[in-house]
């Protein structure tokens, strides 16, 4: 299961294990839940990442959506090219849940898997389940512990130094809602913290 906060965008990891190993492309549907969406770049089109570990530069990926929250992601080889490796991410999508999404855990899946062979052979997958968990983030609490204490602003401090943790949650810190981390946002936690006492 995946944890995220309301408002959070976030990655979905797509992973494989494969007992086959002559896999050169792959289809799929992601159904993500409502109020949850893949992330389009500006110019409107979804994309996705794909691990260059498993791919190569003749691997190319497409994504497009074919409902309300339904996204078809196809990935071809223009050479023919194998999947290398039998386990780990494939790609990875970025998505987004609403600000105003009520916090549950959400089912989505992944269904129409279809792995083509290097002797052109298709291979199917039944259905994968999954749940993302989407609880209610509070403004200031950049570590994700429950707390707004002074760890919040040191971590929101290393952000602005470039150096940020692995905990740092950018939605937790950019208090004003202004897409920037800065003293503003510092200041705001400093009093949240002193409020708190």
């Amino acid at each position: 299961a995946l944890s995220i906060h309301k408002g959070d965008t976030f990655s979905i990891p797509i992973n494989l294990t494969n007992a086959t190993t002559n896999l050169t492309a792959y289809q799929f549907d992601v159904n993500l839940p409502s109020g949850i969406e893949l992330v389009p770049d500006e110019d409107g089109y979804y994309t996705a990442e794909l691990n260059m570990a498993r791919h190569t530069k003749s691997h190319t990926v497409a994504v497009s959506k074919i409902g309300d929250s339904t996204y078809r992601i196809v990935v071809t080889s223009s050479r023919n090219a194998l999947i290398s490796g039998t386990s780990g991410t494939l790609l990875t999508l970025s998505a987004k849940a609403d600000d105003d999404i009520v916090t549950d855990d959400y089912a989505g899946d992944i269904k129409n898997i279809i792995f083509s062979t290097n002797n052109e052979e298709s291979v199917y997958i039944k259905t994968t389940p999954f749940v993302i968990q989407i609880s209610a983030y509070a403004l200031g609490d950049v570590n994700c512990d429950g707390v707004i204490s002074s760890t919040d602003y040191v971590s929101a401090a290393n952000y602005i130094l470039g150096k940020p943790s692995a905990s740092f949650n950018f939605n937790n810190a950019d208090v004003y809602k202004d897409g920037v981390i800065n003293v503003r946002d510092l200041a705001t936690i400093i009093n949240l913290i002193i409020k708190r006492k």
